[in-house]
């Protein structure tokens, strides 16, 4: 049995900054933006493609459900994720994995957990028995650009992956990518295994401690300061924002530090000489 993960990967730049997001999230409505749902349906239209062979022009004027909404697939979508399509069915490898469910439990503690990377790619070298994965990830949105380096959601992935995958042999390395077609952008980044193993002890920390702020929040009602670490990447679709506390002071400062204090005197300016 597989559940979908608390410390999902998806939100890893989150709970992995602010511990106390976990907790405050969870009392919040959790629905869907137009643009999220967008997201999903040009996701489920790249699934379609690469698992039926065929382009996603094939599709156009398909409708696709997502959320409470309906996309029709037009020209537009179709070019983007043809994109991502051609970028995955070029990379070299025996196996090319789509939607694949990958086991969280042994980065975060979750029981039971797992996440979904769009595409994984497995290479195996029969003579020297090395096995080389790509993991890719579609990137729908034009609002942010978003690189492979230092990404945790990818090294997520990437652990993942390593985990479903050892039963093949030594890993010669794990290479990330990121395909994000409105923004004509591809990111790629190699990790090497102690890398990996170097970022699985961050995030195990950090999921130890998004679940004892979580604890904390579920006794008292109230998030303790000490859990949250407000900043922009963070916050930036935090469901809980409107409410958080340590943003809302935050937010408070940054405004006060924009502005002069005319209750006290100013000293008088000279003109250089």
């Amino acid at each position: 049995m597989t559940t979908h993960a608390i410390f999902s990967p998806s939100s890893a730049h989150r709970w992995m900054r602010c511990a106390g997001s976990v907790g405050l999230e969870s009392r919040e409505p959790d629905s869907s933006s137009e643009f999220a749902d967008e997201g999903t349906a040009a996701h489920e239209l790249a699934a379609l493609a690469l698992a039926n062979d065929t382009d996603a022009a094939a599709y156009l004027g398909r409708i696709i459900t997502a959320g409470e909404r309906e996309f029709a697939v037009d020209a537009e979508m179709a070019g983007h994720v043809q994109m991502y399509v051609d970028y995955v069915r070029g990379l070299p490898g025996e196996v090319k994995l789509i939607e694949q469910a990958l086991p969280l439990e042994h980065i975060t503690g979750e029981p039971y957990a797992c996440g979904t990377a769009d595409a994984v790619i497995v290479t195996t070298d029969p003579v020297y028995g090395l096995v080389d994965l790509t993991v890719v990830d579609l990137k729908y949105g034009q609002g942010v650009l978003i690189d492979a380096e230092n990404n945790p959601q990818l090294q997520m992935y990437a652990l993942a992956a390593v985990r479903e995958f050892d039963y093949l042999g030594d890993f010669n390395s794990v290479r990330v990518a990121i395909v994000q077609p409105r923004r004509d952008h591809v990111s790629e980044h190699v990790y090497t295994t102690y890398e990996l193993g170097t970022f699985r002890q961050r995030a195990a920390a950090a999921a130890d401690r998004s679940f004892l702020a979580s604890r904390y929040f579920d006794k008292y009602g109230e998030m303790h300061a000490k859990y949250l670490n407000p900043g922009d990447s963070q916050c930036r679709f935090c469901r809980a924002k409107a409410t958080c506390p340590a943003l809302a002071a935050h937010v408070l400062a940054t405004v006060a530090d924009d502005f002069v204090d005319v209750s006290q005197p100013i000293a008088p300016q000279l003109e250089p000489t």
